[in-house]
């Protein structure tokens, strides 16, 4: 309850970063706090939301998907912006999807699916363009959005791309 009242009261409402998740918000602590650029945070709101019948958390992580795909990813690099950061910068462990693909399997809507398969693939490549390297850590964050295209959609493409992450 206490999770998903912060969700609720702490998620910035209008203006451009309308739907962002805040980095670092605290109930206790009154805004303005750094916007969030997180796509596994809106994807646990919706469990919530499923699992509590929590309306308006149902509304904060729909609002927080089109957050995620209208101003976190790049349109022209196909890359979740890295927050904190001046643009262009992208970070390949923040190309975490799974607000968008939940929201598409609420509401069906093509744009975010598009926009979750691009940034999987484009993280994938990323991913394989920045070798050699010494180790592998939060990098294949990305594996998990693979993993979870391949679940609902049986796309091997994202079998593949979720198998050679994992190698």
């Amino acid at each position: 309850d206490q999770s998903a009242l912060w969700a609720v009261t702490t998620q910035t409402h209008r203006g451009f970063e309308d739907g962002s998740i805040p980095r670092g918000a605290s109930t206790e602590k009154p805004g303005p706090y750094e916007p969030g650029w997180e796509g596994e945070v809106g994807y646990a709101m919706f469990l919530m939301a499923w699992r509590a019948g929590n309306g308006d958390m149902y509304d904060a992580a729909l609002r927080a998907a089109y957050h995620f795909a209208d101003v976190v990813v790049d349109h022209a690099a196909f890359l979740a912006r890295m927050h904190g950061y001046p643009p262009h910068a992208f970070s390949v462990p923040m190309q975490r999807i799974h607000v968008m693909v939940a929201a598409y399997l609420e509401n069906g809507d093509p744009y975010l699916l598009q926009t979750a398969r691009s940034v999987i693939d484009n993280a994938y490549w990323t991913h394989k363009n920045s070798w050699p390297r010494m180790a592998v850590g939060r990098d294949v964050c990305f594996v998990r959005g693979a993993v979870m295209l391949y679940r609902y959609f049986a796309d091997d493409h994202y079998r593949k791309i979720a198998r050679d992450g994992c190698m």
